[in-house]
């Protein structure tokens, strides 16, 4: 018995990892001591698991998943939106209807008349001049109108060299806002630049249209703190574009 049990080990110790069918003979002197007789020839059939210092699993492996978190979104600051009314949306009262532009520009050209304070002011500078001066220089124009019959809105820039019939150079600058009737009479006043000092012009005058020139015809008073600058100008403008 104790022979065939040692077969049995042998033969499980040298087989595959897997589970087989094992045939062992038995010897004849271990049949005859077994408690019932058997046929010597007669095999006995065993199934047994291999097993190699660890027992074989009774289960397949499951596959594990972590998972995996996604960091939150940062949220993202984005200001509301502002609604900007149109000019459609905005009462008539409130908004007037677009104005068309024009642009002219054109030469002047005139005389001045100055009153003795400022004669002298213009001597304590250094520049002699009799009191009546020549005056050239350069008219910009632009025009704002709604209607053809309307009322036009002017911003123009006149600068001026003074004394040139005297050898002498007086610069002149003088910013113009004013209006213009449909039958050309105009008005308008603004600042006034010159070697005498800074002082408030007011303008007067009219426009004739003739062909594809403007002539204006103005008339300018300069009050100021040493005396009194009165100018008349003429000359033409012409469209820009």
């Amino acid at each position: 018995m104790k022979n065939a049990l040692f077969g049995i080990w042998l033969a499980t110790a040298s087989t595959p990892l897997f589970a087989q069918t094992v045939v062992t003979p038995v010897p004849a002197a271990a049949a005859q001591s077994a408690p019932a007789p058997r046929t010597p020839t007669t095999p006995i059939v065993q199934t047994a698991p291999i097993v190699r210092g660890l027992p074989l699993p009774t289960f397949l492996p499951v596959p594990v998943v972590i998972p995996v978190s996604r960091p939150a979104p940062v949220p993202i600051y984005r200001p509301a939106p502002t609604s900007q009314p149109t000019v459609d949306q905005v009462p008539a009262s409130q908004a007037p209807p677009v104005a068309s532009t024009v642009a002219l520009s054109g030469p002047r050209f005139g005389v001045s008349v100055l009153s003795d304070g400022v004669v002298s002011a213009l001597a304590d500078k250094e520049i002699s001049v009799k009191p009546t001066i020549s005056q050239f220089g350069w008219q910009f124009e632009r025009q704002f109108y709604g209607k053809q019959d309307g009322i036009t809105v002017l911003n123009e820039w006149v600068g001026l060299l003074g004394g040139l019939d005297q050898g002498v150079v007086i610069p002149s600058l003088t910013w113009l806002v004013g209006v213009r009737t449909k039958d050309g009479a105009e008005f308008g006043l603004g600042p006034n630049f010159t070697p005498a000092g800074a002082a408030l012009a007011i303008s007067a005058g009219v426009t004739i249209r003739s062909g594809i020139m403007n002539i204006p015809m103005n008339f300018a008073i300069v009050p100021t703190k040493a005396g009194v600058r009165v100018t008349l100008l003429t000359g033409f403008t012409l469209r820009s574009h």
